[in-house]
């Protein structure tokens, strides 16, 4: 059996935190909680989950200060979910590193469809026997083919995995 994708949802707002949890949930995703970002930087360096959704405005480490600490040492796809709709600010979330920018309220349908588009992306992808291999190399507009070799955004493994048995999945309605 498969393993169910995990997802940091960090929110100070309790209500948004644990409506988001149980819709992720019912979507078939393991989640782990956390009311700012302090203590999201915590459980992500503890449990690495797959996806990271944050608000911006929180208190002790706000949303811009936890893009900064995840982007010094992953690439783990993080959606910003704001009441800050302008333009400044999702420029900014996006330039810190942010995968995506979804401005509160929002559709659930729409929010799972950017979570799976976003998981998709950052899955690892095993070879394809049926294309041909190719390498770009710069030479102004040309690409020649080349030997194969193989990129990844992510680690193949992972030191801890999230999973609804964990103490740190547990305790997030404890959050």
């Amino acid at each position: 059996m498969a393993r169910r994708p995990c997802l940091l949802v960090v929110d100070d707002d309790p209500a948004i935190r644990e409506g988001l949890c149980e819709e992720l949930a019912a979507a078939g995703y393991d989640t782990l909680a956390a009311p700012d970002g302090e203590r999201a930087h915590a459980l992500f360096l503890a449990e690495e989950p797959d996806l990271v959704l944050t608000d911006l405005a929180m208190p002790r480490l706000d949303g811009f200060g936890l893009l900064r600490a995840i982007r010094r040492t992953h690439q783990t796809p993080i959606l910003v979910l704001s009441v800050r709709g302008g333009e400044s600010d999702k420029i900014r979330a996006l330039d810190l590193g942010a995968d995506d920018y979804v401005t509160k309220p929002f559709s659930v349908p729409e929010l799972l469809a950017r979570v799976r588009t976003q998981l998709r992306r950052a899955a690892p992808r095993a070879p394809d026997s049926s294309s041909p291999s190719w390498r770009s190399i710069s030479t102004g507009a040309a690409c020649a083919k080349g030997s194969a070799r193989s990129t990844s955004r992510r680690p193949s493994s992972r030191s801890s995995r999230c999973s609804p048995g964990t103490p740190a999945a547990r305790s997030r309605r404890g959050n």
